[in-house]
């Protein structure tokens, strides 16, 4: 390796140690607060959001773990401790795969819920509950954990390669599978009801003014 390579590598190392680490600490605190704020705040507690507000925050703090925790340590420790053990590299790639999902599909469920929450129909607004928010996330989670499983099965695990990594093959085909459910999908979702809760806010706040204005 020649030396600007050398320069190169410590370069990209630094920053994966100094920037890795500050994305943690602010990842998990942000994490933490939400998830004390909407489990202990009575006013949220019975709001359907806030299920789906909790599974985001514990999703991504899971992701933050298992993918800015561990390359923080291995930018500090100079190798991939998960290459050490075939256990632990199949639950870092399986969390890699499922927990990213859950958050994306928990955000995309809130921006579904302040959809219905915002309508002018009476039998839409009432349409989530606590408990169906719940069974819906239950079986959502579920399903991406046994969505995520090739990800854990198909890996290459060898500690004298320092590497921990899926399969080429497998990581060809997931990169369409993810393309659809991680950028097209919940922004076609997002993006859609976001619009319709907008119009929504806009038709409540007409209705107020033109009831101000014929109350005068």
């Amino acid at each position: 390796m020649s030396i600007a390579d050398q320069n190169l590598a410590h370069i990209f190392q630094l920053i994966s140690i100094y920037i890795g680490g500050l994305l943690f600490v602010l990842g998990t605190f942000g994490n933490l607060m939400n998830i004390y704020v909407f489990c202990y705040t009575r006013s949220y507690q019975k709001l359907p959001t806030s299920v789906f507000l909790v599974a985001l925050s514990l999703a991504g703090q899971i992701h933050l773990i298992f993918n800015i925790l561990f390359p923080f340590l291995t930018a500090i420790l100079g190798y991939n401790p998960l290459a050490l053990n075939t256990v632990a590299c199949k639950l870092r790639l399986y969390s890699s795969t499922a927990f990213p999902q859950i958050a994306i599909f928990s955000l995309c469920l809130c921006v579904i819920d302040r959809y219905l929450m915002t309508t002018r129909f009476a039998r839409l607004r009432t349409l989530f509950t606590i408990r169906r928010a719940c069974l819906i996330l239950v079986v959502s989670i579920i399903i991406w954990l046994c969505y995520s499983i090739p990800s854990a099965i198909y890996t290459i695990n060898a500690p004298s390669w320092n590497l921990c990594a899926p399969l080429y093959t497998l990581a060809q085909i997931s990169a369409y599978f993810n393309l659809f459910l991680t950028v097209v999908f919940p922004i076609t979702i997002m993006s859609v009801f976001g619009l319709l809760t907008w119009r929504n806010l806009g038709r409540v706040r007409y209705t107020s003014i033109n009831i101000q204005v014929n109350s005068h």
